[in-house]
């Protein structure tokens, strides 16, 4: 199998090293003469972080963060909520920023691990033709001004003004969303305005003198400003624009955020000593492809979906696109399953990425408004809402946004609610004493993941030519008091020891065996004597359409 990826941009050098731990055939087509230059996305959430752990790089990439940062909601010298998340379900912490130049330069280091992915630069793809065997895509390098190559499949993750959407017709559209958008279809370039956009200038730059390690919203309805504090002392600012401004003069940039902060005295930022190194105008957008697959041509990040910023989930909703539909180019490649699964990518993204453009949206219109009116009602609503505990730490611990969860795809739908959800990470102990996180533990493949009980039955349908083909390996978890219970299982050791109160989801199924994708959702949950069931609908799921 070979795949090709137009675009090196953080989604596609994403996906290129999930293939490429696949042993897939991989070829990255990029238009630019080398990476980004510019810090274009700063913001990584925990599932973030954990797709980059699929990938085998979060170590190097969280060396390079600033991690675990807090959120301020301020306005008129009030803190309308500091979202400070205090859980880690999945693992790694939920707000964290980074130097994009940095975080794309450690991604393409990676491919250099596998010899069968190759990276080139200068190659702008000219065309993209598909039949039911394969895709031949055209491009032209400096040195030649036709190239043909061809794959199996092509992702496209060339931006947001993705050429080969608009080649393939996929039209875009907004998520209605009462006063939020249109619905209106465009076909055309991503950046053409409407009424409902707002201009914004980001502002990238350096202080002599770090301040606060924190995202600051200043949500003052004269001008919203945004400012967010990323590795090595640097600093972005947003800044909201009106009708026809512009500013170009740094002097009256630096006085504009001095002014801001100057509203908000309790909060550490030194904007005297930040040094400008980049500027420019942004019209953020809400806009989804109706379709995220045709034929053999997937749509991904950026030319799939784009978000206002205020949710930190334009990057992150790509690195789930990657994450999901890779691995099943993989259970392809080993004969595991039939082409027919990766209609499910569509599927499975498609309704969650609609969640967060209106989550985005929202956020983006309630917290950031230029109307006093909304912005006094919203004030009077965050303030009384910290006199409720309980319903406050539901913002305070990022509660508020959508999670992922499928219910239509690669996913036996029953009564479990955990099933078609991402299964959280604990960190865990090996027999051998060694601290791991879980996803270290169930492998790249399939997992099946059971808690310690003393009553279970053999395991001999494991043997089964299903499951031997689909190479499920077996994690079993002991609570930390049970260790003297523990016996080894035949064959390699894959017992465990977790502290229950992490497990306190699986231990509601304790009699239940969880089957874990390769991308950490959960497939399936069924007792032992629901196995010939789950197996016949399992088959049917990877090999039939």
């Amino acid at each position: 199998m070979r795949i090709i990826i137009v675009g090196a941009g953080p989604t596609g050098l994403l996906a290129a090293n999930l293939l490429g731990q696949l042993k897939i055939e991989t070829i990255v087509l990029e238009r630019r003469s080398g990476l980004t230059l510019e810090p274009r996305a700063i913001s990584i959430d925990d599932e973030g972080l954990r797709c980059c752990q699929m990938a085998g790089l979060h170590k190097l990439l969280m060396e390079q963060m600033n991690l675990n940062l807090p959120a301020l909601y301020l306005s008129h010298r009030h803190v309308l909520a500091c979202i400070a998340p205090t859980e880690q379900p999945n693992g790694f912490p939920s707000i964290s920023t980074f130097h994009q130049p940095d975080l794309e330069e450690t991604l393409s280091i990676g491919l250099t691990r596998f010899p069968h992915v190759q990276l080139h630069f200068e190659h702008t793809v000219c065309s993209v033709v598909q039949n039911d065997e394969q895709v031949q895509v055209i491009v032209k390098t400096p040195s030649q001004p036709e190239t043909l190559f061809v794959a199996d499949y092509v992702l496209a993750c060339d931006g947001g003004r993705s050429t080969i959407r608009q080649s393939l017709a996929i039209p875009l559209s907004t998520p209605l969303f009462p006063g939020f958008g249109s619905g209106k279809r465009s076909g055309k370039s991503t950046r053409e305005k409407s009424s409902h956009n707002q201009r914004w200038l980001v502002i990238d730059g350096v202080e002599s003198e770090p301040g606060e390690p924190a995202i600051h919203f200043f949500c003052q309805p004269s001008r919203p400003v945004v400012a967010v504090s990323a590795p090595n002392g640097r600093r972005r600012w947003e800044l909201m624009l009106f009708p026809d401004e512009f500013i170009d003069q740094q002097e009256k940039l630096i006085k504009l955020l001095k002014q801001t902060c100057e509203r908000h005295q309790s909060t550490q930022l030194h904007v005297s000593t930040l040094t400008i190194q980049r500027q420019a105008i942004y019209t953020f957008q809400s806009a989804v492809a109706e379709r995220l697959q045709v034929g053999r041509v997937f749509l991904l990040g950026d030319a799939a979906h784009m978000m206002p910023p205020f949710g930190g989930q334009g990057m992150n909703s790509g690195f789930r696109d990657a994450a999901n539909l890779c691995w099943k180019f993989g259970l392809i490649q080993q004969r595991s399953a039939t082409s027919h699964i990766l209609a499910s990518y569509q599927q499975e993204r498609l309704p969650h990425v609609k969640q967060m453009i209106l989550f985005s949206t929202l956020l983006g219109r309630l917290i950031m408004t230029g109307n006093p009116g909304i912005a006094w009602l919203r004030d009077r609503f965050f303030l009384t809402l910290q006199k409720c505990p309980w319903l406050y730490q539901n913002v305070s611990e990022l509660k508020i946004k959508p999670h992922t969860g499928y219910t239509h795809g690669l996913v036996l739908s029953t009564a479990q609610k955990w099933v078609g959800r991402l299964v959280p990470q604990p960190e865990i102990i090996t027999m051998q004493g060694e601290h791991r996180m879980l996803d270290e533990v169930l492998g790249p493949g399939f997992a099946l993941l059971t808690l310690y009980n003393r009553e279970e039955k053999s395991l001999v349908w494991l043997e089964r030519p299903f499951w031997q083909r689909m190479n499920v390996r077996r994690i079993c978890l002991y609570a930390l008091n049970q260790r003297q219970e523990v016996k080894q299982l035949e064959g390699e050791n894959q017992n465990c020891l977790v502290n229950s109160e992490h497990v306190e989801w699986l231990r509601k199924h304790r009699d239940h065996y969880w089957l874990i994708r390769p991308d950490r959702y959960v497939l399936a949950i069924f007792r032992v004597e629901e196995v010939a069931e789950i197996e016949k609908r399992l088959e049917h799921l990877f090999t039939h359409s």
